[in-house]
């Protein structure tokens, strides 16, 4: 286009001496000679049609007042004319859609590389978000203004981890790398065009697993009324579940926690095993075994968690783990060793009715038979 800008030249009387293009100059000089001494000027026509692609027309300058100069005799006078162009602009948007939770924490943040203005959720001023929400995916869009054109743009996010839950994240429509808590994407400006670089993050709880295990010694087979009671709560509901040497494969009802099949046969190589699954992280799984107390033997329960080694009681807890391998489960050990004798009360055992009873019929026999005597006497 530049080659198309037109120059003419008129003498004092108004009259055109010459007319040309820039395309007609040689290294962006035009000479005219021969012309008789007086004032003349150079005008360029309509300089904003000039501009190159991408650019628009500034301002336009001569060298001369209004491009008028005066030509001597054997002399030679000079006009420069000069044109400023600007490369056009148009606005770079980032925008950032998430899932899953209420809010994103309150370290997130997107930096750019063409400016220093950090984008948050709660920015101001040109850093302020514009918000929608739809179908529960929340948008954040920040806006740039006035990038020139054909500038690249390259956004980075990050703090974009929320305790208890995994994240997906997609930066342009593209899956990042599973684990990925920082993630960039480019935006370039385009003439009549918006473009933007985009964000999403889709986030879901972070579950895991809770193994138990019974080991038992010296009986052939723990009693019928055996059992452990795993109690977990999330959010405000309470959960129980009761596992037993015969539990079988299921689902807890109305909810995507699984208790798997029992396994094993009780032994110290092949304990009793339960495992819970499609647990959030975080909370607190407890379980209580009672109902092992066996006629004829005195047995002792000792428990094995996070908190305690091989210490008697009838309780244990864990947390959930992510562990993708049973190995790495959060576990909890019960182990009864029984030893024949008579049977001692015990936690989950008949209890000390039946002893009490035995003892109260024993001294009511023998207050009986006192007052008798002291009756005969009398």
């Amino acid at each position: 286009q530049k080659e198309a800008i037109q120059f003419t030249v008129t003498n004092g009387a108004g009259e055109t001496v010459a007319e040309f293009t820039y395309a007609d100059m040689l290294g962006g000089s035009k000479t005219i000679e021969n012309l008789p001494a007086g004032i003349y000027t150079v005008t360029e026509a309509d300089p904003s049609a000039s501009a190159p692609d991408k650019y628009e027309w500034k301002s336009m300058t001569y060298s001369v007042t209004n491009g008028q100069t005066a030509v001597v005799k054997n002399g030679t006078a000079t006009v420069n004319v000069t044109n400023e162009y600007e490369k056009k602009k148009a606005s770079v948007q980032v925008t950032k859609a998430f899932s899953g939770v209420d809010a994103l924490p309150s370290d997130f943040q997107i930096t750019n590389d063409y400016n220093d203005t950090v984008f948050t959720v709660d920015g101001t001023g040109e850093a302020a978000p514009v918000t929608s929400t739809e179908n529960g995916v929340t948008t954040y869009t920040w806006t740039i203004a006035d990038v020139p054109l054909d500038t690249e743009i390259t956004f980075t996010e990050s703090g974009i981890v929320v305790d208890g839950y995994n994240v997906s994240v997609t930066a342009n429509a593209v899956a990042q790398p599973e684990g990925t808590t920082i993630a960039s994407a480019s935006a370039t400006s385009v003439e009549n065009v918006v473009n933007s670089a985009s964000f999403v993050n889709t986030y879901t709880p972070a579950i895991g697993s809770v193994q138990v295990t019974k080991t038992f010694s010296d009986v052939d087979a723990l009693p019928d009324s055996f059992k452990i009671t795993a109690s977990w709560t999330v959010g405000e509901t309470n959960y129980s579940e009761d596992l037993t040497v015969s539990t079988g494969a299921y689902t807890v009802e109305g909810t995507s926690y699984t208790v798997s099949a029992v396994s094993g046969d009780g032994s110290s190589g092949d304990p009793y095993t339960w495992t819970i699954g499609g647990l959030p992280l975080g909370i607190t799984v407890t379980f209580t075994e009672s109902g092992y107390g066996k006629a004829g033997y005195n047995c002792t329960s000792r428990v094995t968690d996070s908190a305690h080694t091989n210490v008697v009681g009838v309780t244990g807890s864990a947390e959930p783990s992510a562990a993708a391998t049973l190995p790495g489960t959060a576990k909890v050990a019960f182990t009864n060793t029984y030893i024949p004798g008579v049977e001692l009360p015990a936690t989950g055992g008949p209890g000390t009715a039946a002893y009490t009873a035995s003892g109260l019929a024993l001294i009511l026999g023998a207050l009986w038979m006192l007052l008798r005597r002291r009756r005969g006497q009398n």
